[in-house]
């Protein structure tokens, strides 16, 4: 698997709703933002580039938004028997770290400002 800088400690799918959320919130690549205002920070940066925010749909926990090479494309991820997943892929992950390093996202610093 791929390296990270730094790696911060796992978000464990197993853990209560409460606690990974207080621990997303500590997260650069985290916002607290909805749908258009993340496509609006993502437009202007490089492909890979991501963001992690919460989702309005149902049953989803978050969603992974991120920079392709010409449009701005959106994942939900999903909290399944403790793992984390991607909508549409089998693979199952404890902790969404190792969930978005299993991705070709920029795992650097996101050069996204508030």
């Amino acid at each position: 698997p791929a390296t990270w800088p730094g790696r911060p400690p796992p978000i464990m799918a197993s853990a209560d709703e409460a606690t990974w959320q207080a621990q997303l919130n500590e997260r650069e690549w985290f916002k607290n933002c909805g749908r258009a205002e993340c496509e609006e920070l993502l437009q202007p940066q490089p492909f890979g580039t991501f963001l992690v925010r919460p989702t309005s749909r149902t049953g989803a926990a978050l969603c992974l938004s991120h920079r392709d090479e010409d449009h701005i494309g959106h994942a939900l991820i999903f909290v399944q028997e403790q793992q984390w997943m991607l909508e549409s892929v089998e693979e199952k992950f404890p902790d969404l770290v190792s969930l978005l390093l299993s991705l070709p996202l920029d795992h650097g610093p996101l050069g996204v400002e508030d």
